[in-house]
């Protein structure tokens, strides 16, 4: 049995109790937890707790609670105090859920309702948070719309749907913007994903640098130079994101210069050493453009304001020993780039023309301009569609049946090759639009430079060859004649130039046309060249026509007797002869007309487009210089009218129409490779043939 020393202080338990003193009571501290509630009368006093015990059979927590007891011994009060050895602090405080008080479990022997916020390391007892299924962990950096809480206990679930942006906030409290790299304390409404160290940016102050955080107030430092001027006052609920570093980097040198000094040109590929302002930005093997000078390449860079530079020779380039000045600009430039192909060629193998839609090989000089799908256009031939690219020398073509030679026919070598479009259907003539305002006269052009003749002798005799065959014609002056043209030679008849071999010999075909000298003949020297039109093909006898015109003014009534010897035969020999404009008119007796026109040419370089007049140039030889150029022609009367156009521009184009708002009915140049048209209005429309 234990002895626990007591001293005397109100304890009703105890009999006989001396005014002062101590006393030996044994006590039953397996049963303190049961000690009855004694009423402070010693008479009531009638149990003594009396056994054998050790303190190694005292339970942990079995203490006893009691420091202070007032006893009333009989009739008189006496106050003790009771000491117990082992009694800790807990000893002296009270059950409850206030400041300082014992926690006590309730009678289903859990916690009361108090504060557990500082309770470390306990067990995951409450309800978990889920994002579709996968548990959250950490706070910091959430950023989701739906979550799930699940109760651990009873597994409950339930669906959220919230917002959270925890990667911004907004400022609680203004500030004035501090000078660059100085410190600045702001307020913030939320600081749980700010770090020291982090950079943040804040609307209308700019970027800083997160210095310490205290609370949800932070310590910034300026680092940026764009930011707002220091002593400017941030506004109270200013958004606050996070924020990158910001960049630096040194300022980089302007890519140009002027020269400062004069220089001479030097020869192609040859060197000069200039001065400029500033030569920081070149590098050797750079491709310069200096103004006035040309394109050329650095060799060497001598100083920072001293190049070696090297003459290009560039067709732009000034010739070589010309003086460039001083204070010319120098700008980066670019090697120029390779030669474009050939958009035409020559066939250098006689091929058989194919049925319409059949494929045949061809072979040229070169084929690197042309692709598969394309159109294009053999002289002599007709027009046909690429199949396929065999080689650089060799195409696929089908023939499409356009102006072509019949199927069979033998395609000799040496055939120009050209670029061309399919030809599409006749489109329906337009009505005829209302007659414009005459427009005011303009001023008179200054007097043009004097054309060369579009006309020729040959000045040597030659004999004439077959039918499609060449021969070479010499004649004083072959600078008029394109090649492509159609020719005719007095006494020897129509002729394709196929070739100019120098500015007084050609090389042409013998059409065969029926009026042409016949083969082997010898066509003597001093014979008149002029430039003439392709045959058309023989029409249909037309429909008689209604009364001609009263205006005709009858010339002449002529009776003849045909020839009998290398002559057409004769449907009568009797003709009448009218006579209109600078036009004469014969009609035989069996109404066939034939249309006589002097020979009159005009070459002219354009710088505007043109209307034609009924009294117009018959043979139209036109340059339309640096734009393309609307071609009108005159409205005709009931008579009959006939002009021949030619494109003798090296590129642009001429577009003819019926009037000036009417779309063109027909280009020449080099966009549809036909670069000469005869048109003849029949009285009734405009007929086209185009080479």
């Amino acid at each position: 049995m234990d002895i626990l020393r007591v001293k005397i202080s109100d304890l009703p338990l105890l009999p006989s109790i001396p005014n002062d003193g101590d006393v030996l009571i044994p006590v039953d501290l397996q049963r303190a937890g049961s000690i009855e509630t004694y009423a402070l009368n010693a008479d009531l006093l009638s149990e003594t707790i009396s056994d054998n015990l050790t303190t190694s059979d005292i339970p942990e927590g079995n203490r006893l609670y009691y420091t202070e007891a007032r006893v009333t011994n009989n009739t008189t009060v006496q106050n003790h105090t009771l000491r117990l050895n082992q009694l800790g602090t807990a000893a002296n405080l009270n059950f409850g859920t206030a400041a300082n008080n014992l926690v006590r479990l309730d009678t289903n022997a859990r916690l009361p309702a108090i504060d557990g916020s500082n309770l470390t390391n306990l067990p995951n007892k409450g309800r978990k948070l889920f994002n579709n299924g996968t548990p959250l962990q950490d706070r910091n950096g959430l950023n989701f719309i739906n979550f799930n809480v699940v109760d651990n206990q009873t597994n409950d679930r339930t669906d959220v749907s919230i917002s959270i942006d925890v990667s911004s906030t907004v400022t609680t409290s203004s500030f004035t913007q501090p000078v660059l790299n100085s410190n600045v304390t702001v307020s913030l409404r939320e600081v749980a994903w700010i770090n020291p160290t982090q950079y943040i940016f804040i609307v209308g102050g700019g970027t800083y640098e997160v210095v310490s955080i205290s609370n949800k107030t932070l310590t910034i430092k300026n680092i940026d130079s764009n930011n707002t001027a220091a002593g400017t006052v941030i506004a109270t609920g200013a958004k606050v994101n996070t924020a990158g570093r910001p960049g630096s980097g040194v300022a980089g040198a302007s890519s140009f210069s002027r020269t400062t000094s004069s220089f001479i040109m030097p020869a192609v590929n040859n060197a000069v050493t200039i001065s400029l302002l500033n030569s920081t930005w070149t590098s050797e093997g750079q491709y310069l453009l200096i103004e006035d000078a040309g394109h050329f390449i650095v060799d060497n860079i001598v100083s920072n304001t001293s190049i070696t530079i090297r003459n290009l020779g560039y067709p732009e380039n000034v010739a070589a020993s010309t003086t460039i000045t001083t204070d010319r600009r120098v700008v980066v430039s670019a090697a120029r780039g390779l030669n474009g192909y050939a958009g035409f060629t020559n066939t250098t193998a006689s091929f058989t023309q194919p049925a319409v839609n059949a494929d045949i090989n061809i072979s040229g000089l070169d084929f690197r301009a042309f692709v598969a799908g394309q159109g294009i256009y053999i002289e002599g031939a007709g027009s046909y569609r690429v199949v396929n690219k065999l080689s650089n020398t060799q195409l696929r073509i089908k023939n499409l049946g356009i102006d072509s030679q019949s199927p069979g026919t033998v395609i000799s070598t040496n055939k120009l090759v050209t670029a061309a479009g399919v030809a599409g259907p006749q489109g329906e003539k337009g009505d005829t639009g209302n007659t414009g305002a005459l427009g005011a006269t303009g001023p008179q052009g200054a007097k043009g430079d004097s054309g060369v003749p579009a006309s020729t002798r040959t000045s040597a005799a030659y004999t004439q060859p077959g039918v499609n065959t060449l021969v070479t014609v010499s004649v004083l002056d072959s600078s008029w004649i394109p090649i492509g043209s159609i020719i005719f030679i007095e006494a020897g008849g129509y002729y394709l130039v196929v070739n100019i071999i120098s500015s007084t010999s050609i090389s042409i075909r013998n059409l065969g046309y029926p009026d042409n000298g016949a083969v082997g003949s010898i066509i003597s020297t001093n014979r008149r060249v002029s430039p003439s039109g392709m045959r058309g093909a023989q029409g249909p006898k037309g429909i008689d026509g209604s009364n001609g015109s009263t205006d005709l003014t009858p010339f002449t009534e002529l009776t003849f007797t045909p020839r009998t010897t290398n002559a057409p035969t004769a449907p009568t020999n009797k003709v009448s002869l009218f006579s209109k404009g600078n036009n004469l008119y014969l009609i035989d007796d069996e109404g066939r007309l034939t249309i006589y026109s002097p020979f009159s040419v005009n070459t002219e370089s354009l710088t505007t487009d043109k209307t034609l007049v009924l009294d117009s140039a018959i043979y139209q030889y036109l340059n339309p210089g640096a734009l393309d150029r609307d071609i009108v022609l005159p409205t005709p009367g009931a008579e009959p009218l006939r002009f021949v156009i030619r494109n003798i521009g090296p590129s642009k184009d001429l577009r003819l129409k019926e009037t000036a708002s009417d779309a063109p009915f027909q280009v020449l140049g080099n966009s549809t490779g036909y670069m000469q048209a005869e048109l003849i209005f029949d009285g009734l429309a405009w007929r086209t043939t185009v080479i």
